[in-house]
């Protein structure tokens, strides 16, 4: 539990600074020639199908990774290896990215593009008009947080080219569905996929095994840093 105290510290200084803030910091619409408005449109103007069929199917598969997919890993590293310590830094990493996020969504209220860009509209349903529903804003991406929080910390926990590689392309195709289905602007992903990368590895840091027993080997093979005799 003392491990935790310093990100319960950071839920609670973030929290009241949001609760404090009277007016919110709202982030206007990029600028037409803007670098992210440019990049928003290349995306959001892609067509093709075979690409159009993989953003729908990553984004539609973003909910279950996001909240079957983690307590599964955590259940199938308890059976194998009777300890569930990946899982837990998973769904720790993906508590506290939701936290920092939805915080800053409060403090910054930017509005998503389907909502401010006449011919945008949100891909799958064709709606274009006033944000609806729990999470109106923007910025930053919660998707694409999340997802960069549960591939990371499950880079950590296991450092394998076949997990990694994986994982982070799943958040990285994550992360561009919401632009491409006009919910989000490239900024909002990017610094979403900071926040999620940051917090899975602050949250392995603070939750990594502490007594982990050393190779034997390397306790015996490992010269001493300094030595001195004394001699009568």
């Amino acid at each position: 539990m003392s491990n935790l105290r310093p990100l319960i510290l950071l839920f609670v200084l973030v929290g009241a600074n949001a609760g404090a803030q009277d007016e919110p910091i709202v982030l206007q619409v990029p600028g037409r020639e803007s670098l992210d408005m440019r990049a928003f449109r290349a995306i959001y103007g892609i067509e093709d199908p075979v690409f159009s069929a993989t953003m729908e199917g990553v984004n539609m598969a973003s909910y279950p990774v996001f909240y079957i997919g983690v307590p599964a890993i955590g259940l199938a590293d308890f059976v194998i290896d009777g300890e569930a310590d990946a899982g837990v830094r998973m769904a720790a990493s993906q508590l506290a990215t939701m936290g920092v996020v939805f915080t800053l969504k409060r403090l910054i209220r930017r509005a998503r593009p389907y909502s401010t860009i006449p011919d945008v509209v949100r891909r799958r349903d064709g709606y274009s008009g006033p944000p609806d529903g729990l999470d109106p804003f923007s910025f930053p991406s919660g998707h694409s947080a999340v997802a960069f929080s549960i591939a990371t910390s499950a880079s950590l926990s296991y450092p394998e080219w076949y997990v990694i590689v994986p994982t982070m392309t799943w958040a990285s195709a994550t992360a561009l569905a919401r632009v491409w289905r006009g919910v989000h602007y490239p900024s909002d992903i990017l610094v979403g996929a900071v926040i999620g990368t940051s917090m899975g590895i602050l949250v392995h840091v603070l939750l990594v095994p502490e007594n982990e027993p050393m190779n034997e080997a390397t306790i015996i093979d490992t010269p001493p840093a300094f030595s001195f005799t004394i001699e009568f």
